[in-house]
């Protein structure tokens, strides 16, 4: 009876050794997915600045809206790290109940068409992180008569990531430009 007391000691160790479990790993961060929208190739803008562009949908909308003078703008194209919280700048995409196109939500518009039916933004996107590189036809004048100048930008954003206000929700976009927008005006 003593020999076996040793021999279930010995068993008893062995199967607690098998049944614990590997120690886990961190979880990484997940990718998020690709976007699921898909933008016109012709993009609008106005001001100093905001430029845009409509999706293929037309329930949905890109943006850029950016002060031009505090990033002093030039020919050259200047770097910004979206990720750095920059005030200067914002990245964003709204998706509508319907075709914005015409009403108060449209970016650079002042001719309202009187809709019964008005739309209204049903998902808001901001950028959270990304490379934006912007480039100025002209070096923007900082003064009121900047609204009147009237320039092009270039602005390419690489590695966007958007993140939904309503919730931790991420889309990821490669790549994504405006090229050769007018800005520099005011709609009126």
């Amino acid at each position: 009876m003593l020999r076996i007391i040793p021999i279930v000691i010995l068993l008893a160790l062995w199967i607690s050794c098998i049944e614990k479990a590997a120690p886990t790993q961190p979880t990484p961060p997940a990718t998020p997915a690709l976007w699921p929208w898909h933008f016109d190739s012709i993009s609008q803008g106005c001001s100093n600045f905001t430029a845009y562009a409509f999706g293929d949908s037309s329930k949905t909308a890109i943006a850029v809206n950016a002060n031009a003078c505090a990033l002093s703008l030039s020919s050259t194209p200047r770097r910004f790290n979206l990720a750095e919280k920059d005030s200067n700048f914002s990245v964003f995409v709204n998706v509508y109940n319907k075709n914005p196109r015409g009403s108060m939500l449209e970016f650079c518009n002042d001719a309202i068409v009187i809709d019964s039916f008005p739309p209204y933004i049903t998902e808001s996107w901001h950028g959270i992180s990304g490379i934006i590189n912007i480039s100025s036809s002209i070096i923007p004048p900082c003064s009121s008569s900047c609204f009147t100048c009237g320039y092009n930008v270039t602005i390419t954003i690489d590695s966007l990531v958007l993140q939904k206000d309503s919730s931790n929700a991420k889309v990821f976009s490669p790549k994504f430009e405006f090229k050769n927008v007018q800005v520099g005006w005011l709609p009126g």
